[in-house]
């Protein structure tokens, strides 16, 4: 292990990292509340809808970014190998253009 851990990265709206530890632990320092977890295969992530919500995730440490950084960093993760396995391993099929050689099928 080298002791790099991937940011949670925070757009306003949504949380997430590479990293499904971190987020979690952060979400919980920040009081989100673990049903909020939005287990989705292709980019699990929480909502984060509230102003004093916004307020403590803000307050823990994330890294906020503008929505479009967030997504090119779920894509740049979605091309590593592991994860391009494990959503194949769960059947979902990519509509993102720029998955077309990464989408299962």
């Amino acid at each position: 292990m080298n002791g790099f851990a991937p940011p949670v990265l925070f757009d306003g709206t949504h949380l997430w990292s590479a990293d499904l530890d971190a987020l979690h632990t952060l979400a919980e320092k920040a009081g989100l509340k673990r049903e909020w977890f939005q287990d989705n295969a292709r980019h699990p992530h929480y909502d984060v809808t509230g102003a004093s919500q916004r307020r403590k995730v803000l307050a823990v440490g994330v890294v906020f970014v503008g929505q479009r950084c967030l997504v090119n960093a779920i894509r740049l993760h979605r091309q590593h190998p592991a994860c391009r396995r494990a959503v194949e391993a769960a059947g979902v099929k990519s509509t993102d253009p720029l998955d077309k050689e990464t989408a299962p099928g």
